[in-house]
This record gives structure tokens, C-alpha cells and sequence, in this order.
């Protein structure tokens, strides 16, 4: 099953429209225009990785026929926390000799597995063997991962490699309970972004972590309790389980602790499709704010993709309770949005840091009509900015 076109009869709601392989094939920034999974103005933009480096060629590609990862950040310049689930031969957990090899990481996929639609992406990871499932909060990725029955299960995290458009001058990750592990990523100076970014995060998974691996540049995989270092990354060896493995990551530019805040307060559960019934909804309300008639089916599915691809064109910096870091001085400093009566922050258009990183709409998805377009949903959708909060 897939979702590259609408069908022959008219959708029900707006979201149905969307087709978010438009235009996948021939994108001339793939970083930043062929996201799959994000909230309206979310800071998680989680999405498939078929190229890994460089300004122009990374991301998702229609054209390419291998996945690299999945990570959390594809914003303008800016990139964080891939993801990969790998197999290993059957063994006891901390074994050395039942480790996949991290330098062959990649994997083969179809088109035909592939499901995408508004905050969900589904495909099969062919080398592997693994089911791989995709949703997310406003600030929160949320991972379903089906293994095989018979394998061990593995996912690497490759945090101090470059990736998309930026190189990692620095990376840490440390397991701070049984089934967690938080650090950060130190995003390098690039032609346009004159400062290093930190992005942090906190990683959860469902089940126990059975062994934590961790490497820097070429070094084989050793027993960690923690890992740091350009080029450094970590392989989490999961529980014996019965069913698919369920990880949850929180991100943010202010601290771990803000991260874990994000991710507790906006995914407390482990119902992950009731996630994707969730983000569809919050999708068809923000998308039906502006109603078409007429035309026919092929125009109202380009009007909606463009409108959705406007919808997650500026990405929210801000943490759920109104703290944000600034980078414009001499040093980096946190601020606050300030809050109102019920310790929510207030927010009023793009003011005080909350709703906007970069405010543009990605070609060629959005720019044929960019203009249009862009004042289409500031009119219909700015006015109600309570889901952009959440």
C-alpha cells in the first residue's frame, strides 16, 4: 500500500488531499523540502535520509533506492539525531560477537512499501528486514520499528557524523536510566549560520536497554556507559521483546532538561497510533481552515500539498514552557515567552522567539505561488495560533 496519489474519488477532508511525494524527485533542496513527519510549525521535522551530505543533495530523494536514517532535524542548515534500526545475529545481550557491523548501516528500499501522509511515514528497510514506522509531537519524534522474529534487535545513532548540510563539531550521549539516554549535538559554522547551534535531546525507549555500544571515527564498538567526541556515535542494543520496538525523542535548543520536559509533557504514553490519529486531526484542522470548491481532484491535491508544505515552512524554537535560546550577542543566552494566568506561553504572531526559526516556503513545492499562498494562510490560520502552543 502507498499513498502517491489521491485515487480517482474525491476526498472527505482536506488532509486527504495532501500527497506529500509531490515533487520529491526533482527537489532542489531535499534537506528542507522533502520532510515527511512534523506538526504545523513544529520543531521535530523527522523524515528518512537516502543522502547523507551536502547543502543541496541530502535528505529524502524519490530517485535514490537506499535509506541511511531517520533524523529529527531538517531545518535550513541545521541537523540532529539520526536514527537506524539494524539486526544482529540471535545471542546473548552484550555479546561482541552478535553486533551488526555500524559501518554498513544503509539500507535497501521500495517505493511500493512506502506510506506517507500528513505526520506519518512507514517503509520497509529491505537489508534489514525491518518494519519502520515514523510520527511525532510538536517537539517530540515517535519510532515504531518491527524486527524480525528471530533477530536481535539494534538501533545506531550516528550523533557526531556529519549530516545534511552541517558537520557535528562535538557530540555527547550518556545512559541516564534504564531505558534512556540524553546529550546533545554541536552543529558546526556553516556559509550562512555564523555560530555553532547545540541541539539537545533525550532519547526513551519502551523496554530496558540490554547493552549500550559506543565508537569515535573508525573504532570498534566498545561497552559504554557514556560517549563523546567529533565523529562519535552509539549503538543501543535492545531487550528481548515480544512486539515492535517503540522509542521516543524529545529535542531542544536550550538543554537536556528542557528536552526531557518537552518530550514528558507532550507524549507521556506509549499509544502510537493514537499519536497518528492525532497529528492527522491536528493536520485536517489547521489544512480545512481554508475550504476550495471546484476544480478538479488534481488541483485541490496540489492546492492542499502546497498549503501543507506553507503549514511546516517556519519551525517553532521555543520549549513547552516558553523558554528559548538566543544567538544573536556575543555569548548564548536563554529567555523566556512570558506566560499567562495557566503558566502557558504567550503568543502573539512570531513574536519573542516561539514561533518561527525560519520563516519561508519551500520551492518547488510552495513557491509557484508563494505569494498567494503565503497570505492564504496567514489570513485563514494565523489568527488561531492555539495548536501551534501545544
Amino acid at each position: 500500500m502507498n499513498t502517491h496519489s489521491v485515487g480517482s474519488s474525491s476526498p472527505s477532508r482536506a488532509v486527504d488531499y495532501v500527497d506529500p511525494f509531490i515533487d520529491t524527485a526533482k527537489s532542489s533542496v531535499c534537506w528542507t523540502e522533502n520532510v515527511f513527519v512534523s506538526r504545523p510549525f513544529g520543531m521535530v521535522r523527522l523524515s528518512p535520509n537516502t543522502d547523507l551530505k551536502g547543502t543541496w543533495g541530502a535528505g529524502y530523494s524519490y530517485r535514490s533506492k537506499t535509506i541511511h536514517n531517520f533524523s529529527h532535524l531538517h531545518a535550513f542548515q541545521l541537523a540532529a539525531v539520526p536514527v537506524m534500526p539494524m539486526t544482529g545475529a540471535p545471542g546473548s545481550p552484550g555479546a561482541p560477537g552478535s553486533l551488526p557491523d555500524v559501518s554498513k548501516f544503509e539500507s535497501a528500499f521500495r517505493h511500493e512499501t512506502e506510506i506517507a501522509r500528513p505526520g506519518y511515514y512507514a517503509v520497509d528497510l529491505d537489508t534489514h528486514g525491518v518494519r519502520a514506522e515514523l510520527t511525532s509531537t510538536h517537539r517530540v519524534g515517535f519510532h515504531r520499528y518491527t524486527f524480525p522474529d528471530q533477530a536481535a534487535a539494534y538501533l545506531l545513532f550516528n550523533i557526531g557524523k556529519e549530516l545534511g548540510p552541517v558537520e557535528m563539531t562535538d557530540a555527547y550521549a550518556a545512559q541516564t536510566a534504564e531505558n534512556e539516554i540524553s546529550g546533545y549535538v554541536e552543529n558546526d559554522i556553516t556559509h550562512r549560520h555564523p555560530k555553532r547551534c547545540y541541539i539537545y535531546f533525550v532519547a526513551r525507549f519502551q523496554q530496558p536497554i540490554a547493552a549500550l555500544w559506543g565508537w569515535r571515527g573508525d573504532e570498534q564498538p566498545r561497552r559504554v556507559e557514556q560517549i563523546s567526541g567529533k565523529d562519535c556515535g552509539f549503538l543501543v542494543e535492545c531487550e528481548h521483546r515480544s512486539g515492535p520496538v517503540l522509542l521516543k525523542v524529545g529535542i531542544s535548543y536550550v538543554s537536556e532538561e528542557q528536552s526531557r520536559l518537552n518530550l514528558d509533557t507532550e507524549l507521556p504514553h506509549w499509544d502510537f497510533d493514537a499519536l497518528c490519529q492525532d497529528s492527522m486531526e491536528t493536520w485536517n484542522d489547521w489544512l480545512g481552515r481554508i475550504e476550495v470548491e471546484g476544480g478538479t481532484i488534481t488541483q485541490r491535491k496540489r492546492f492542499y500539498t502546497n498549503l501543507w508544505h506553507a503549514l511546516w515552512g517556519g519551525q517553532t524554537v521555543s520549549d513547552v514552557n516558553g523558554k528559548y535560546c538566543v544567538m544573536t550577542g556575543a555569548e548564548r543566552v536563554i529567555r523566556q515567552i512570558p506566560l499567562d494566568g495557566d503558566g502557558r506561553a504567550v503568543t502573539v504572531g512570531r513574536s519573542r522567539g516561539n514561533q518561527m526559526h525560519e520563516r519561508r516556503f519551500h520551492p518547488p513545492q510552495a513557491m509557484a505561488n508563494d505569494g498567494h499562498l503565503a497570505a492564504l494562510a496567514a489570513k485563514a490560520c494565523a489568527e488561531q495560533l492555539e495548536p501551534a502552543r501545544r
